[in-house]
């Protein structure tokens, strides 16, 4: 079954289930037992279908962007491949006791202030590449390149403009500023390759690493740009929102609730906003309507691309609260107005000694990061009552 035929099969579920949930309404009543358990297998259904169609919407997009991997054996991958490259990846594969002198010379250009080495350009660029298909946050955010604490000049108050008379004097008006600044977190990872696949020139190591690291950091940074505390992490973007809406109910969304935070945001902040919430949330508002009778979500069409809610893409991560009392289930922002500052640059240190015992040779890396929303304005949250 190709992508398409996947497709339309969810949008047949989809529409199966709603036929059900009508045919409910028109009644006045609620469903029946057996008609819950069918919705819910229908359900079911749809999600591994969604599930299905979006690792073949990520393989179709790996395939046409791949790039051919540098080995020991080539380097046709890169003819700017520059010595430090070669010299790392051979201290990947065998340590620096399998390195020549010129190598180590080569290889000690990028020595990290915290131990280890920078990682090649080549490995950096598929570690975000990884990163960035892990953490949606880093699609939609500003993001920006630090060596030190960074600034970011805030207009706390806008200055006004006031009618006057012919000739008479203008009122002055000043803005007013304040800052916000980015500073650096540091998030680290380890992660095991055996001795036998290092010593296999055939072993895309470079893919393995960028895909490892990648994944790792993507899903803790995710975390922490939506939720995180700015204690030892980035201060996550839910943390600085606005509340657009308080429920009415700690245990249940309304339609009017949502269309209540969707114009709760400004409409410059809304042209650009996205939905995050959990799967659950999306499971309970997926029944919503509007006073015309339309659904407020509606499944995505194309392979890859997200479903919408009130027109506007619906993203979903665990790190979202739950329906729940106090909960803020449901965010709506411009994450444009989110600040991520990546301090220097990646790096990678081999163990060798730690993991011998298991034939193992283990790789740390680490990144130093951090996050801010530069504009409580641009964020809205739904907030459930005690």
């Amino acid at each position: 079954m190709d992508v398409k035929e996947l497709v339309e099969k969810r949008l047949k579920l989809i529409a199966d289930a709603r036929a059900l949930l009508e045919a409910a309404e028109k009644e006045n009543r609620s469903l029946t037992s057996e008609e819950q358990a069918r919705y819910d297998a229908m359900m079911a259904d749809e999600a591994e279908l969604r599930q299905r169609i979006e690792r073949w919407a990520e393989l179709e997009k790996r395939s046409q962007t791949e790039i051919p991997v540098w080995s020991e054996r080539t380097t046709t991958r890169n003819p700017e491949t520059t010595d430090y490259d070669k010299a790392f990846y051979r201290y990947v594969r065998h340590g620096l006791s399998g390195l020549d002198a010129m190598e180590v010379r080569a290889l000690s250009v990028g020595t990290g202030s915290a131990g280890g080495y920078l990682v090649p350009r080549s490995l950096a660029d598929k570690i975000v590449e990884k990163l960035v298909e892990r953490n949606f946050v880093r699609r939609f955010a500003t993001v920006i390149q630090t060596e030190s604490p960074h600034d970011i000049p805030i207009e706390a108050s806008l200055p006004t403009a006031s009618w006057t008379s012919e000739a008479a004097a203008f009122t002055e008006s000043e803005p007013t500023f304040s800052q916000k600044t980015l500073g650096a977190h540091k998030l680290g990872i380890i992660t095991k390759v055996s001795e036998e696949l290092l010593n296999d020139a055939a072993f895309d190591v470079e893919g393995y690493l960028a895909l490892k690291f990648g994944n790792a950091f993507g899903s803790a940074e995710q975390t922490a740009f939506l939720v995180g505390t700015g204690t030892g992490q980035p201060k996550g973007i839910v943390a600085d929102a606005g509340t657009g809406v308080t429920a009415a109910a700690n245990n249940a969304i309304t339609a009017d609730e949502l269309i209540s935070l969707y114009y709760s945001l400004e409409s410059p902040y809304r042209e650009n906003a996205i939905w995050v919430m959990r799967d659950s949330t999306v499971a309970a508002i997926r029944k919503l309507k509007d006073s015309q009778g339309q659904y407020l979500w509606q499944p995505s069409l194309t392979a890859g691309s997200p479903d919408t809610l009130l027109g506007r893409p619906v993203f979903t991560s665990s790190a979202m609260a739950a329906i729940g009392s106090q909960a803020k289930s449901v965010l709506f922002a411009d994450f444009s107005f989110y600040y991520i500052a990546d301090r220097g640059q990646r790096s990678m240190q081999r163990l060798v000694e730690l993991y011998a015992a298991s034939g193992q040779v283990g790789f740390r890396a680490w990144e130093r990061v951090d996050g801010v929303l530069t504009l409580t304005d641009a964020a809205k949250v739904l907030v459930h009552p005690l």
